[in-house]
């Protein structure tokens, strides 16, 4: 007889609200708490992301964990952002079903290989140098990756990443 496999934990709001770090995980650093439904931000946003306007669309995956998404509609989310002198970080943390995981593992996975630069959104928002990182130790499986955004400095027109 084979083994059944053990049917994975699916995080609720109120356990994903107690996992998400904060100041005292943070030292140093301002963690502010993004309530719920912000501009469809925030925490307890339980919605898949539409195709989002990703140009080249192989990267829309990537688009979309930049937003803390995807297009399988998550079980709950939290959103953070961590600040320091100069620096601000968006945190998300987001709990799916585990079939749906799989697939939003898998997906961002492949887009990963590919994508490199992207436009997303209606503003055209762009972003580059992405790149996969070592996937962290943490839970049953995960994946890493950064992105820069080049940020126009107000009144000067140039660009800083």
């Amino acid at each position: 007889m084979v083994p059944k496999k053990q049917a994975a934990r699916v995080l609720t709001q109120d356990q994903l609200e107690q996992a998400v770090v904060n100041e005292h995980d943070l030292p140093g650093l301002i963690v502010t708490k993004i309530g719920v439904g912000t501009d469809g931000l925030g925490d307890g946003v339980v919605k898949a992301f539409p195709d989002r306007d990703t140009h080249p669309g192989t990267c829309g995956p990537v688009s979309g964990a930049v937003d803390g998404g995807s297009s399988h509609t998550p079980v709950g989310s939290v959103l953070r952002i961590a600040r320091s002198k100069g620096s601000t970080v968006m945190l998300y943390l987001v709990s799916y079903q585990e079939e749906d995981a799989a697939r939003v593992i898998d997906e961002l996975r492949a887009s990963l290989r590919t994508c490199k630069a992207f436009t997303a959104g209606p503003m055209k928002v762009a972003y580059q140098d992405v790149r996969a990182t070592d996937e962290p130790s943490l839970g049953g499986e995960g994946l890493s990756s950064l992105s820069s955004r080049p940020i126009c400095s107000p009144g000067t027109g140039r660009s800083t990443t």
